[in-house]
């Protein structure tokens, strides 16, 4: 199996550059920046981007479906690392992208809460608000369900006595940021193995110093 992959992203798009960046220093095998909000701020910096980008601003999921598989055939793509992506994929789409292999689909997803808590939108308000202690993000393989599927890597901070919400998230996403891209290249090496605990399968990075 190749290399290949792409990054889909929706909103402000510092997870998604975190990736392209890291992928340029890397030599990581980049093929295509996909973008379905015409407003994102990705979308002034196609320019600047040193990989085909496509804006796909489609209501409908099913022509956005279609016409991103095109694409992605295209580019020969195994991969897709999902960066602030808001679209909810389709089983059918996930599916195609699972490796037998691996067990899993070869889809990631970054999301900034500590799952199983706080699945869906909103997740740095809902945390702050609800008082935790402990925040933070997790990588996980894309299934069905929105935010299962197993755990790739969590990244856990504490909450400060001095934080108002902005420092909270702002914190949460320089995290991400920089967490981010040093899980897609160790998947992307094949360098993990997959176990499970308390009945839940969960990835384990191997030889990697930053998580």
């Amino acid at each position: 199996m190749n290399k290949n992959f792409a990054i889909f992203a929706s909103g402000n798009g510092s997870n998604a550059l975190s990736l392209i960046d890291h992928a340029d220093k890397a030599n990581l095998p980049l093929k295509c920046l996909i973008v379905d909000n015409s407003e994102s701020k990705l979308v002034e910096q196609f320019d600047k981007i040193h990989c085909p980008c496509f804006l796909l601003n489609m209501e409908s999921k099913k022509e956005f479906e279609s016409k991103a598989l095109e694409i992605l055939s295209q580019y020969d793509v195994s991969w897709i690392f999902l960066a602030g992506f808001m679209k909810v994929l389709s089983a059918q789409f996930i599916r195609k992208f699972y490796s037998d292999d691996m067990g899993v689909s070869l889809i990631v997803n970054i999301h900034p809460s500590l799952l199983p808590s706080f699945k869906g939108l909103n997740a740095y308000e809902r945390s702050f608000k609800a008082g935790v202690l402990l925040y933070g993000h997790t990588i996980h393989f894309v299934e069905e369900n929105v935010d299962t599927g197993p755990y790739i890597s969590q990244f856990p901070l504490v909450r400060l006595k001095e934080d108002d919400f902005e420092l909270f998230k702002k914190r949460g996403l320089f995290a991400e940021n920089s967490h981010y891209p040093v899980v897609m290249e160790k998947l992307l090496e094949s360098n993990f193995e997959l176990k499970k605990i308390n009945d839940r399968l969960t990835c384990f990075l191997l030889e990697s110093e930053a998580l």
